[in-house]
């Protein structure tokens, strides 16, 4: 399988990696706006996968997507990194303007009748997908969000540590959008195995914690980074042999800390998109809460919504979900108006 990845940092290489140690990926593609970033993730990611074959692999520019057009895959991963107390939506202007301004937006409009099918890491997902459809009319089969998958582990796995079984064992699909709009659809596969009373008590606490624990993750990296840009600012006063004045300090270390700041939440969602990569490539048609348009007959806001969707080989197949589940329109309209405030570039 031979898969493109545009955007190169933390989340990027992350994916990069997970795909070329998964043996899902025999080509990869790295695009990125600093080319030699790029370059330099190719060549390691080589070495890598030396002990289980060659990999073949290209890099190159950000604003240039025609490489990806002999990939089966493309995953976007573009976006600014989340900081402190932000919420997903907080980012979106800032997702739309990098993707508007590094040519990613008009790339994929140039190409849309070419392109393989488009899977969008970028925060804050849903609205992101919906707005992409906007600027580039690709269609939603083809261009289509991570969604709850994420979400959906983290959730399974808090459910398996209080039964005592495996997450796989726990599996609970969810569905809306990813971040705080989740809602659980039905019980997951240990319905009937389990008492309904405790099946729903440990569910409601493992739900808490999964909408909780980005922000966790990204507090303990952050309270690192604060230790290094104190330690960085105090080595460079004693350098200069002046002290900054407070509010100068402060400053200074929020700059710091930014820049040094570990990150933060990768691993899983790199093991999800190589989990998309999966079922494409065996064409399994496999169920996956991944982002697209819900069913017509729902009436409900035309935006990505995280559900079940069949992934193959071409992309998406239909959605497996009989009915909207309660609180899904309300989750859609606010969807709708985050996108509506985001900048046009048609």
């Amino acid at each position: 399988m031979k898969v493109a990845i545009v955007g190169v940092g933390s989340v990027g290489e992350t994916c990069a990696h997970a795909l070329v140690v998964s043996d899902v990926v025999s080509e990869l593609v790295l695009l990125n706006r600093t080319v030699e970033t790029a370059a330099a993730i190719e060549r390691d990611l080589r070495q890598a996968r030396a002990w289980r074959g060659n990999l073949v692999t290209e890099s190159g520019p950000i604003d240039n997507l025609e490489p990806v057009l002999g990939c089966d895959l493309v995953v976007l991963t573009l976006g600014p990194r989340l900081q402190g107390k932000q919420k997903r939506d907080d980012v979106a202007g800032k997702s739309a303007d990098l993707l508007t301004k590094s040519g990613v937006a008009s790339e994929l409009r140039r190409l849309q009748p070419r392109l393989p099918p488009v899977l969008v890491v970028t925060n804050p997902v849903e609205p992101i997908v919906t707005w992409l459809w906007k600027q580039t009319g690709i269609a939603p089969s083809k261009l289509f969000g991570l969604g709850t998958t994420v979400d959906a582990a983290r959730l399974s796995m808090h459910i398996g540590n209080r039964l005592g079984v495996s997450a796989r064992s726990a599996w609970t699909t969810l569905v809306g959008e990813h971040g705080e709009g989740i809602i659980i659809a039905g019980h997951g596969s240990l319905s009937g195995l389990v008492p309904d009373e405790r099946l729903k008590q440990v569910e409601e606490r493992s739900l808490f914690h999964t909408k909780k624990d980005a922000a966790v993750i990204r507090n303990l990296t952050e309270r690192v980074a604060r230790g290094q840009a104190e330690r960085l600012l105090e080595n460079l006063e004693h350098i200069l042999g002046h002290k900054a004045s407070a509010p100068q300090r402060a400053q200074a270390l929020d700059c710091l800390a930014n820049d040094v700041a570990p990150p933060a939440t990768r691993f899983a969602i790199a093991a999800a998109v190589t989990e998309v990569a999966r079922a494409m490539h065996a064409d399994e048609k496999r169920v996956m809460t991944v982002s697209s348009t819900a069913p017509a007959e729902w009436k409900v806001s035309a935006v990505a919504l995280a559900l079940p969707f069949q992934i193959g080989r071409s992309g998406l197949g239909r959605c497996l979900l009989a009915d909207a589940p309660n609180g899904l329109s309300a989750i859609a309209s606010r969807i709708e108006q985050v996108v509506q405030l985001l900048p046009a570039t048609r």
